[in-house]
């Protein structure tokens, strides 16, 4: 076979490909990527069983064919050809490549694309989302979620079609839990709820741009048909906890901060903490809130910012502190709202013009260790 095609668009194919590839398989030929050869056209796939990524890419082709390569040394000779056609040449398990504008030849070893595994791209209901909004939403829980969690629930991000055309996404790892909702036409035809795997979601969310995408859940995968991109995953089995019921609903204080200036005094006060609690002080009293941290190796810290308050109580609450760098950070309003529901109970972090995103933190005993 003799292929001609820009090294860009093959280059980006074979990254976004190889990218799910763990190198770890016992069957080896899916630590390859496999590519099928059409007159005017490549596909570019790969798979670790859980995940498949399917590219497609304009090209032209004397016959059609199917070999695999390994796809990080196809990369990576690509990546230091310059812009431009190459050419490839497929015969006798050798791939050749050539540049328009360079002169030489890349030689690389293929095998017999038919010994990989089939894999089915189709038979799935779609409906259309802006891409956009729908990385806002992965990027406001990501961070939540747990990624060695004994509980395979907590290592992804659970996708509930909620009321009045509503997208759900919740993430957690049992000591944190993030939320948000959005408006979707057509989200009722979601009809299956589902955890994805985090791996997936990492993959949908580095090819998310501008304009829509198409997605699909059925009872065992979900489906993201992204420009000239499709990703198949297997969905996380298990039942997610009833979100709902964590988000506390009553409240003894509600408090208003600057967002700006929480973060900046909180980066500056983590500074006296240490891993993994990262054990801080908060303390509201009067329209001020201490923050605090100390520990033996470092010293301590503290400072004070302004609040408003609708409580005149002394609150004293310990908190991981990097929890709320987190979900602080996630937060794109001038100010914030944070709901105290006790010294031992959960905090709710959230805009303060909206309640469809929100945090929820487990706090620390005041005198637990370090």
């Amino acid at each position: 076979m003799l292929i001609k095609l820009e090294k860009s668009s093959l280059l980006r194919a074979v990254l976004i490909a190889d990218s799910v590839i763990q190198g770890k398989a016992v069957n080896s030929i899916i630590d390859n990527c496999l590519i099928k050869v059409f007159s005017d056209c490549l596909e570019i796939i790969s798979t670790d069983k859980d995940i498949s990524i399917k590219t497609n890419i304009p090209s032209e082709s004397d016959s059609e064919g199917i070999i695999t390569c390994d796809g990080k040394k196809l990369a990576q000779i690509l990546k230091e050809l310059p812009d431009g056609i190459i050419t490839i040449k497929t015969d006798n398990n050798l791939m050749v490549l050539k540049s328009s504008t360079v002169k030489g030849d890349y030689k690389l070893i293929t095998t017999d694309g038919e010994d990989f595994p089939e894999i089915e791209f189709g038979n799935f209901d779609l409906i259309q989302i802006n891409q956009s909004q729908f990385k806002k939403m992965i990027k406001k829980v990501l961070y939540a979620a747990a990624h060695d969690s004994v509980k395979p629930v907590f290592n992804g991000v659970y996708i509930q079609a909620g009321k009045n055309s509503t997208l759900n996404m919740v993430a957690s790892d049992s000591r944190r839990l993030s939320f948000t909702s959005e408006h979707i036409d057509m989200v009722e035809q979601i009809v299956n709820n589902a955890v994805i795997p985090l791996k997936t979601i990492n993959e949908v969310y580095k090819l998310l741009d501008a304009g829509v995408f198409n997605f699909a859940l059925n009872e065992k995968q979900c489906c993201f048909k992204i420009g000239n991109t499709t990703i198949i995953s297997r969905l996380i089995d298990g039942n997610f906890p009833d979100f709902e019921k964590v988000i506390p609903k009553d409240f003894i204080d509600t408090i208003i901060i600057d967002t700006k200036k929480f973060i900046n005094s909180l980066r500056r006060v983590m500074i006296f903490t240490k891993e993994p609690t990262y054990k801080i002080i908060m303390t509201f009293k009067n329209d001020v809130l201490k923050i605090e941290a100390r520990t033996p190796e470092y010293g301590e810290a503290s400072e004070e910012i302004a609040i408003e308050s609708s409580s005149s109580q002394e609150i004293m609450i310990g908190i991981n502190g990097q929890y709320l760098m987190d979900s602080a950070k996630e937060i794109d309003t001038i100010s914030f709202r944070m709901n105290i529901t006790g010294a031992m109970s959960p905090v709710t972090m959230m805009p303060d013009d909206t309640e469809d995103s929100i945090a929820v933190i487990m706090p620390i005993q005041i005198r637990s260790a370090e």
